[in-house]
C-alpha cells in the first residue's frame, strides 16, 4: 500500500521551491542507501533539464535520486512486470492494422484505412490512452476493424505502450520514494502511468498546481486526483503572490520567418547583454512549426548555446535514400520506380554512369518492345540483353507471400548493404520477437510498408550550440514551459493560426464522441462529477486549444517573466499574401496599450523592429550583378545573336560539338532541347510513363525486320523477291514468340493490342521491302547492298575549309550497281527508312533548312569515302522508291554547311519556335527561357544563322 501525500503549489514554476527543494533536501542526503531507487518523475526533457539546473545552483546533492521522464518511466515499469507481453511499436501496429483489414475482405473501410493509416491509429492511441477498447465509434466497420486490430495483437502476445502503463500487479515495489510534479491538464494522456507509478512506490510525494485559469478542465484535473489521492494539502513553503500588475510586453514584427528569427536571436542576445543570469524561454504553440526551426538555425548562426528541446528531424543516411528507392521497386512493381532505383545508384556511386547507361538504353528498348510497365514481363522480355539480366538477377523480386522471418532472409542482402548497422541491429531483435508470434504469412506489401516504417526512425537532432540543457536560452513548446522558473520569455509566431492545435478533428473521434465517451466515464462539461476511475478524460480540439491559450495568458500574465511577442506578416519570404495577425498578439497588444495595431502602426512596428538588426548582406550590391542583369535584357532582345548565356558556349568546346549525323538533323528541326540534351547533357532523367513506347517499339521492329544482313558493314547481292520478305516475317516471329513467352512467365496473356500493332509493323516492313526490290531489281541488275551500314572510325570534311565532324551514324540500306563495292565503289544509293505516314520526300528547299541533313550528311561521307554519285532517299510505308536528291544537291547548301561549320566550331545553336506547343512534346527547357516569345528567339535565330529562315521550312511543308 502506497503512502501518499498530496500537495498543492501555488503555480506550476513554483513547485521547486514550494515542494521540490524541501523534498530533495531531506532525501538527497540519503537516498544512495535506501533498499530501493528513489526517483522524481517529471512530464518532459525541459521540465527534467529545469530541475537539474534548480538542484544544481542550490547545491542539492542528486546521488541516488533518479529523474525520470514518461517514456523512460514506462519502459522501467513494465521491466519489473512478471508478464510476458512485450509491447509493440507504433511501426508494428501498422502491420497488425494491415493483417487486420485483410481478415476483413468485405470490409471497405478497412481497405481505406490502410491507404492513410495515421488517423485511425491516432484515434485508436487516444482511445487506448483514456482506457476504451472496443464499440467505442458509432460507424459500425470502424468497431469492427478496432476489434480486429485488438485481436491481431491478443494472438500475437502483445501489447500496447498504453496497456503497458496501466497498474499492474508487482511482488515488490518499484521504487522506495517518487516525487511527482510538473504535470496538469496537459498532460492527461498520462492518467494511467502516473497511477502506475504511485501504485510501483512504497511512499509518493505528489505536487500539482493551483488551477491557472478558471477553465473547466483545471478543475476537472484537481477533482479527478482528489478523488484518487483524497484532500491536498498546501505546499511547505507555499508562498502568495500578490496580484500581477498590467502586464507590459515589447512587440516586434518582421516580414517573414527567416527575419523574425533574426529578431527572436537579437532579443534574446540583449537580454543576456543587460541582464544578471537571466533565464530565458522561447516559447511556441508545438514542435511542427518551421519557426522554430528557423530560430535554431538563427541562434547556431550566433553562436548562441542554447537548448532545443524537440530537435529536429535528423538528416536521414544515404542508405536510407537507396533503401527507399528499392523498397518502391518492390511494391509497385513497375518501370518508373525501376528506374528511380537505377538513378538513384547511380547517384550514390553504387552504380558507375557507364554501365547506368547500358542498362537504361536495354530497359528503354525491352519496354519499347514489351509495351507495359510491368516489371515481371520485363524481367522475361529481357533475358536476352546482358544488361537487363543482370539487373534483375542482382535485385530479386520479393516472394508475393511469405512470412515474417521469409521475407526478411530474402531482403537480408539488400538491407546489409544498404541499412545502417544501428537500425540493422533493431530490426533484426524486432524480426526475432515477432515472427513467431505472426504466425501467417504477410503479402509483400504489408512486408514492405512495415519495413518502411522500420527503417525510417530518424529521430531527433540539435546542433552544437542547440544541446546544452543547462543553457539560459531554451526553445520549449507552451506546455514544456510551464513548469520554468524564466525571468524572460518571448512568444513566437504570433500570426495566422500557428497557436491552434496542430491536429484538426477526427471524422470517427469527434467532439460529439469525445463528450459522450466523458460522460460514460463520469466527467461532466464542468468538472468530474462521477468519475469511475477507470477511464482517463479524452480532450477535444476545441478542448486542447483552450489549454493552449490559458497556458499562454498564464506564463504572460503571472509568472512576473518580462515578456515579448513576436509575429510575422507572412508564413515565408516568397508568399504575396498577408498573414493576419494572431489574436493572442492582438490582445496582448491590447492589454499593454489600450488600442488595437492598424496598418499603419504595424508598418511602423515593422520598420522599428528591422531596424535593430543590421543591414542585410543582399542590399549591398555584389560583383557580377550588372552582368546577370545584362544577361537576363539579351536574352530577351531580339537585335543581338544566341550567345554564351543562351543555348551557347561562352568559349567554344575543344574539338567542337561532339554530334552524331541524326543529332544535327534534330539540331535544326528542334534546336534548343538539341543543345540541352547533347551539348551539356542536361535533359530531364528519362521517364518511361511519359514515352511513346508504341511508336517506337514499330520504329525498331520494321528498322530491324526490313535488314536481311548483319550489322557488319558487308556488301552481298539482293535477296530474292520471295527470300527477303521470308526473312522479315521469321525476324518478326521470333520477336512474338519471345513476348509471348514473357507474358506468359508473367501470369499474363499477350495483349490483343500489342498483336495488333506488331502485325502492323509487319506490313510497314513487307511494304517498305517490296518498294526497294520493284525498283532495285530492275534499275540495279548487278545490284548489291548492304544494311545497316555503319560508317567508319573517321572526320567528314563538309567542304574545303569546313569545319570537321566526326563520322558517327548507321545507314538504313545502300544500295550499289556493282560486283565489288569494297575495292570500285562507284555509284550507290541510299535510302532512309521511316514509319510515320506525316513524313514527305525529301526536297532542295526543305533540305536548305535542315530537313534530310542527316542523309545529307551520310552522302557526304560515302562521297569523301569514294562513291560517286551518291543518290538519296526517303521511303515510307506504301510508297515507291525513287531518287530525290543527290550528293550535288547537298554541296549545293552553303548556307545550311556553313552554319553546321559554324555551329560545330562556336558550339552556339539558338533556338526558334514556342517552347510549349498544344499538340506535340517540344522539350524540357529551364523556366527561365519559357518566357521568351516565338518572334524573339526568330530574330536571335537569323542574326545567329544568317540566310536559315524557319519560316521557310514551314511554308515548304504547307
Amino acid at each position: 500500500m502506497t503512502t501518499v501525500r498530496h500537495l498543492t503549489c501555488s503555480r506550476p514554476g513554483a513547485a521547486w521551491e514550494e515542494a521540490a527543494r524541501p523534498w530533495f533536501e531531506l532525501l538527497g542526503k540519503t537516498a544512495w542507501q535506501a533498499e530501493r531507487p528513489v526517483a522524481a518523475l517529471v512530464p518532459d526533457g525541459v521540465a527534467a533539464s529545469v530541475l537539474k539546473r534548480q538542484l544544481a545552483e542550490a547545491g542539492v546533492p542528486l546521488v541516488g535520486i533518479d529523474i525520470f521522464t514518461p517514456g523512460r518511466l514506462r519502459h522501467r515499469l513494465t521491466a519489473s512486470t512478471e508478464q510476458d507481453k512485450p509491447v509493440a511499436v507504433r511501426e508494428e501496429l501498422i502491420l497488425f492494422l494491415r493483417l487486420a483489414a485483410r481478415s476483413l475482405p468485405d470490409n471497405v473501410f478497412a481497405r481505406a484505412v490502410l491507404a492513410d493509416p495515421q488517423p485511425f491509429l491516432r484515434d485508436f492511441d487516444a482511445l487506448d490512452a483514456a482506457g476504451w477498447t472496443d464499440n467505442v465509434f458509432r460507424f459500425e466497420p470502424a468497431n469492427e476493424l478496432l476489434a480486429a486490430l485488438r485481436h491481431q495483437l491478443d494472438q500475437a502476445g502483445m501489447q500496447t505502450a498504453n496497456a503497458a502503463a496501466r497498474p499492474q500487479d508487482r511482488p515488490e515495489p518499484v521504487f522506495s520514494h517518487l516525487l511527482v510534479l510538473g504535470f496538469g491538464p496537459g498532460q492527461m494522456g498520462h492518467f494511467f502511468l502516473l497511477r502506475s507509478a504511485l501504485a510501483a512506490s512504497e511512499a509518493a510525494t505528489v505536487v500539482f498546481s493551483q488551477p491557472i485559469s478558471d477553465s473547466p478542465l483545471d478543475f476537472a484535473f484537481t477533482e479527478v486526483w482528489e478523488s484518487i489521492l483524497g484532500p491536498t494539502a498546501p505546499a511547505p513553503g507555499m508562498m502568495e503572490f500578490p496580484p500581477a500588475e498590467g502586464p507590459e510586453a515589447d512587440f516586434l514584427l518582421a516580414p517573414d520567418p527567416c527575419v523574425e528569427a533574426q529578431l527572436i536571436t537579437d532579443q534574446a542576445e540583449r537580454w543576456l547583454a543587460d541582464s544578471d543570469a537571466p533565464r530565458i524561454g522561447i516559447v511556441f504553440p508545438h514542435g511542427g512549426l518551421s519557426l522554430l526551426r528557423e530560430t535554431a538555425l538563427a541562434l547556431e548562426a550566433a553562436r548562441l548555446p542554447h537548448y532545443d528541446a524537440g530537435g529536429h528531424a535528423a538528416a536521414r543516411p544515404a542508405g536510407f535514400q537507396l533503401l527507399e528507392a528499392w523498397r518502391a521497386m518492390q511494391e509497385s512493381q513497375r518501370l518508373p520506380e525501376a528506374v528511380d532505383f537505377i538513378n538513384a545508384l547511380r547517384a550514390h556511386r553504387e552504380l558507375a554512369p557507364e554501365p547506368a547507361e547500358k542498362l537504361l538504353k536495354a530497359l528503354r528498348e525491352t519496354f519499347s518492345e514489351a509495351m507495359t510497365d510491368d516489371l515481371a514481363v520485363l524481367r522475361a522480355a529481357g533475358s536476352h540483353r546482358p544488361e537487363a539480366a543482370d539487373f534483375f538477377t542482382q535485385w530479386p523480386t520479393l516472394p508475393a507471400q511469405a512470412t515474417l522471418s521469409g521475407f526478411t532472409e530474402a531482403a537480408r542482402p539488400v538491407l546489409e548493404r544498404f541499412a545502417w548497422p544501428e537500425r540493422l541491429d533493431f530490426l533484426t531483435d524486432r524480426v526475432a520477437l515477432l515472427a513467431p508470434r505472426i504466425g501467417e504469412e504477410l503479402d509483400r506489401a504489408a512486408f514492405l510498408g512495415w519495413l518502411a516504417k522500420m527503417v525510417d526512425r530518424p529521430g531527433r537532432a540539435r546542433s552544437e550550440t542547440g544541446r546544452h540543457p543547462l543553457a539560459r536560452v531554451a526553445l520549449v513548446t507552451v506546455q514544456e514551459a510551464l513548469t520554468g522558473d524564466w525571468t524572460h520569455l518571448i512568444f513566437a509566431g504570433l500570426n495566422g493560426r500557428q497557436w491552434e492545435p496542430p491536429i484538426s478533428a477526427s471524422g470517427l473521434l469527434d467532439e460529439s464522441l469525445i463528450r459522450h465517451l466523458n460522460e460514460r466515464a463520469g466527467y461532466s462539461v464542468e468538472g468530474a462529477a462521477d468519475f469511475d476511475g477507470e477511464h482517463g478524460r479524452l480532450l477535444a480540439p476545441a478542448e486542447q486549444a483552450a489549454l493552449l491559450e490559458s497556458a499562454f495568458w498564464h506564463l504572460f500574465s503571472q509568472t512576473g517573466a518580462v515578456i515579448a511577442c513576436t509575429a510575422s506578416r507572412r508564413e515565408n519570404p516568397a508568399a504575396t499574401r498577408a498573414s493576419p495577425l494572431n489574436d493572442l498578439f492582438l490582445k496582448a497588444w491590447h492589454l499593454t496599450h489600450g488600442d488595437l495595431p492598424d496598418e499603419a502602426a504595424c508598418d511602423r512596428l515593422e520598420a522599428a523592429s528591422r531596424a535593430r538588426l543590421p543591414a542585410p548582406e543582399t542590399d549591398r550590391d555584389f560583383d557580377g550583378r550588372a552582368g546577370f542583369i545584362g544577361v537576363h535584357q539579351n536574352r530577351r532582345n531580339a537585335a543581338l545573336p544566341f550567345d554564351g548565356y543562351f543555348f551557347g558556349f561562352d568559349v567554344p568546346p575543344p574539338g567542337g560539338l561532339d554530334f552524331s549525323f541524326s543529332q544535327w538533323e534534330e539540331a535544326f528541326k528542334n534546336p534548343g532541347y538539341t543543345w540541352i540534351k547533347q551539348a551539356i547533357r542536361a535533359d530531364i532523367a528519362w521517364q518511361p510513363e511519359a514515352e511513346r513506347s508504341l511508336a517506337q517499339a514499330v520504329g525498331l521492329w520494321v528498322h530491324d525486320w526490313v535488314s536481311p544482313l548483319a550489322n557488319d558493314g558487308h556488301w552481298l547481292p539482293l535477296p530474292e523477291r520471295t527470300l527477303w520478305p521470308k526473312i522479315a516475317r521469321d525476324k518478326a516471329a521470333r520477336v512474338e514468340n519471345r513476348l509471348a513467352a514473357a507474358y506468359e512467365a508473367a501470369g499474363r496473356r499477350l495483349p490483343d493490342w500489342w498483336s495488333e500493332s506488331h502485325a502492323g509493323a509487319l506490313l510497314m516492313a513487307e511494304s517498305l521491302i517490296g518498294a526497294v526490290l520493284d525498283t532495285a531489281l530492275d534499275a540495279l541488275p548487278r545490284g548489291q547492298m548492304a544494311s545497316e551500314f555503319t560508317l567508319p572510325e573517321g572526320e567528314l570534311e563538309l567542304y574545303p575549309g569546313g569545319a570537321r565532324l566526326r563520322m558517327r551514324g548507321r545507314i538504313d540500306l545502300i544500295l550499289h550497281d556493282g560486283a565489288d563495292p569494297d575495292n570500285t565503289p562507284g555509284p550507290a544509293w541510299l535510302v532512309d527508312f521511316k514509319t510515320s505516314a506525316s513524313r514527305k520526300p525529301l526536297t532542295t528547299k526543305r533540305f536548305a533548312e535542315g530537313d534530310g541533313l542527316q542523309l545529307g550528311l551520310y552522302a557526304l561521307a560515302l562521297r569523301q569515302l569514294g562513291f560517286s554519285p551518291v543518290t538519296l532517299s526517303l521511303l515510307m510505308p506504301g510508297g515507291a522508291l525513287k531518287a530525290q536528291l543527290t550528293d550535288t544537291d547537298v554541296r549545293e547548301q552553303t548556307a545550311l554547311l556553313g552554319a553546321v561549320s559554324a555551329i560545330h566550331t562556336t558550339g552556339t545553336l539558338g533556338h526558334w519556335g514556342a517552347f510549349r506547343d498544344r499538340f506535340t512534346f517540344s522539350g524540357h527547357y529551364p523556366l527561365a527561357t519559357l518566357v521568351i516569345g516565338p518572334a524573339t528567339l526568330k530574330g536571335k535565330w537569323l542574326l545567329t544563322h544568317p540566310g536559315l529562315d524557319p519560316d521557310n521550312n514551314e511554308e515548304a511543308d504547307a
